[in-house]
């Protein structure tokens, strides 16, 4: 697991097989030694100080320049989809009452079904009473009326990546939710400060990323609008991240704010690779031996062939050259809503109903398709 990256695994490893047979004198010294290496090597620095920042943001206090905010007791969900729905289970976890809406009724039944299988898996497995499932699975409600909004004290939205769709929904939650509830956007890469042109009070916007899959990715951004987010909303965001178990990074309005602004180089760099006849499987698994937790392609499908597409142009507009998209490859995602990653169970590789990886799975028809792009030089 350590992949030759961290050396304590390695030395704890030599320490115990040479100290077996070993006077206990002799133990503790060699023992002592490996210690003293490591607690002064660049790894044990860079973790110590890791550790220290991610356990200053779990707590509160002076993060919001002195603002409250509140800790939501009811979160309303615009979208039903994959993210949507995994924010509901996640909302329900911590016992969060939840309203989760989209247009269409087939929609939503899906989104609850998921909801359901999820905890489902967790009686199965052992890890949850049947009894505590169920007040689990009863707190998310579903529907296809706005009017569901009315009693939230949070609104988030995890619409798709459309400017003029996420304006609409703006416009639409304001006019039903309460004076005081903060409405957000789970937005990747839109502006929240456009987002929160269109509201008579804006103040009240925040942006508020998970990153797929929600359940496992620990960081949450929660992004300022500009000069119009209030202190208290972005205080509320910090509170809901820091609720559900997540590590809030406060972040101001930009292309990608924190994450996708690097991200974006690294899978459009994985990209014209792909396009210069690289293979995949070998791309992915440089990158895993270098260290990264997963190669690009496999991130790819994680977060979703269409979502990065989505991403791309956003990034190159507002961030120069350095980060354009090779039109090409944004055209052949669009045309083949069949391979979006592992929510369709086919990107860049094959996937089971359960999403995970087949054996030797690289997506033969989407492999061929990229093969045909002529690479330019």
């Amino acid at each position: 697991m350590a992949k030759g990256k961290y050396p304590g695994p390695y030395f704890a490893l030599d320490a115990a097989l040479n100290s077996v047979g070993a006077s206990q004198p002799a133990a503790d010294r060699l023992e002592a030694k490996h210690f003293g290496k490591l607690g002064n090597s660049s790894q044990s620095k860079a973790l110590i100080s890791l550790f220290k920042m991610m356990e200053g943001a779990k707590k509160f206090a002076g993060k919001c320049g002195g603002a409250t905010g509140i800790s939501p007791k009811k979160i309303g969900i615009v979208g039903a989809g994959v993210m949507g729905s995994q924010i509901a289970v996640l909302c329900a976890k911590k016992g969060l009452k939840v309203y989760m809406r989209d247009i269409k009724q087939e929609v939503v039944a899906k989104g609850l079904a998921l909801v359901k299988a999820t905890f489902d898996r967790r009686v199965a497995k052992g890890r949850m009473a049947r009894e505590k499932a169920d007040a689990r699975i009863a707190l998310v409600k579903g529907g296809t009326e706005v009017s569901g909004f009315s009693d939230c004290d949070l609104v988030i939205e995890a619409a798709v990546e459309l400017m003029s769709l996420k304006k609409k929904i703006f416009l639409e939650l304001e006019k039903t939710v309460r004076p005081d509830c903060v409405i957000a956007t789970n937005t990747s890469s839109l502006s929240i400060t456009e987002l929160a042109s269109v509201l008579d009070n804006p103040e009240r916007c925040v942006g508020i990323h998970f990153f797929n899959p929600v359940g496992k990715m620990p960081l949450v951004e929660v992004i300022k609008g500009g000069e119009k987010t209030s202190g208290d909303s972005i205080a509320t965001g910090y509170r809901f991240a820091l609720q559900l178990g997540k590590i809030p990074v406060i972040c101001n309005d930009c292309p990608g704010f924190v994450v996708n602004r690097i991200l974006g180089i690294y899978m459009g760099e994985a990209v014209k690779l792909a396009i210069e006849g690289c293979q995949l499987p070998y791309v992915d698994d440089a990158l895993l031996d270098f260290g990264m937790p997963m190669g690009p392609f496999r991130l790819m499908d994680e977060v979703g062939l269409d979502v990065a597409a989505h991403v791309a142009p956003v990034l190159e507009e507002g961030l120069g050259e350095r980060y354009a998209s090779d039109p090409r490859y944004l055209e052949l995602v669009k045309a083949n809503p069949q391979w979006l990653g592992k929510k369709t169970a086919a990107g860049f590789y094959l996937y089971d109903k359960g999403g995970k990886g087949i054996q030797g799975g690289l997506n033969p028809g989407f492999k061929r398709k990229l093969d045909r792009l002529p690479y330019k030089i």
